[in-house]
């Protein structure tokens, strides 16, 4: 099996649903990294291995990070917005007439994509905030969510 075919299978794969988790997916690497770049500027004995990078790359590196510090607050604005809009347009499906179309099933793909710009732009918002300590955003986001879940389970009283 050859590369190329598996790179058709998988893009065949993708719909609309999964877009904008993929676009989150990158952007959640990305700025990792840029965390880790920025871990080890920080850290004395690294600082020859970053000086090893190309400066071609550092400078691209900040002009992907100035268009993200221009565009992202767009993506919380449009996530507001869009998910305004899907809960109306999800709303489309119990009009008597329209409701019988198979497009209104898919109406409700602005909630979707309203909650991933919204997630989108908290993801890079807490990096600006964040800064070096962005690192520890996901584990700390984990043990909090796992708290919580013992914290129930411990305090929830299951009936019949």
């Amino acid at each position: 099996m050859d590369i190329s075919s598996i790179v058709t299978n998988q893009l065949k794969q993708l719909n609309l649903y999964l877009i904008p988790s993929y676009l989150w997916l990158f952007l959640l690497y990305y700025l990792i990294i840029n965390s880790l770049i920025t871990f080890f500027e920080y850290m004395g004995d690294f600082g020859p291995i970053i000086k090893k990078i190309p400066k071609e790359l550092l400078s691209y590196n900040n002009i992907i990070m100035r268009y993200l510090d221009m565009w992202v607050p767009l993506f919380g604005f449009f996530g507001l917005v869009i998910f305004i809009a899907g809960v109306i347009v999800a709303l489309i499906q119990f009009l008597p007439y329209i409701g019988n179309y198979k497009m209104t099933i898919h109406g409700a793909y602005g909630i979707s994509l309203g909650i991933w710009f919204i997630i989108i732009w908290a993801t890079y918002k807490s990096y600006v905030f964040l800064d070096l300590w962005f690192l520890l955003l996901l584990p700390g986001i984990i043990c909090i969510v796992e708290g919580v879940k013992k914290l129930r389970d411990r305090h929830y009283f299951k009936y019949g």
